[in-house]
């Protein structure tokens, strides 16, 4: 017979996965909206117009396979020539990181 404990750490388990997987989604749209906010003036972000042909499309960026989560974050924390300084925080850097790997093939 399961008992009380059982049931509840079983209940406990759930509700962390749900709140995790939800978070998940939180973080992807929240990167979603600030690629929309602060890059689509120069990458295609959802395929919208109005980009230039300066910066690759953020559908390119997320394919590249040697791009992971470490390298991605060091490159949006770094100011470059050719994209503005940001100063995005790291919560803003992990939910655009988020997005990038969300609409990897």
């Amino acid at each position: 017979m399961i008992n009380r404990v059982m049931i509840l750490g079983l209940l406990f388990l759930s509700c962390g996965a749900l709140a995790t997987a939800t978070g998940a989604a939180a973080d992807v749209a929240g990167g979603q909206a600030l690629a929309r906010t602060w890059c689509a003036n120069c990458h295609v972000v959802d395929g919208r117009p109005g980009a230039t042909d300066a910066a690759p499309p953020f559908r390119e960026i997320a394919d590249h396979a040697d791009l992971g989560r470490e390298r991605l974050r060091v490159w949006l924390s770094t100011p470059h020539d050719r994209m503005p300084n940001l100063g995005l925080g790291r919560n803003d850097i992990d939910s655009l990181i988020d997005y990038l790997q969300s609409l990897r093939n």
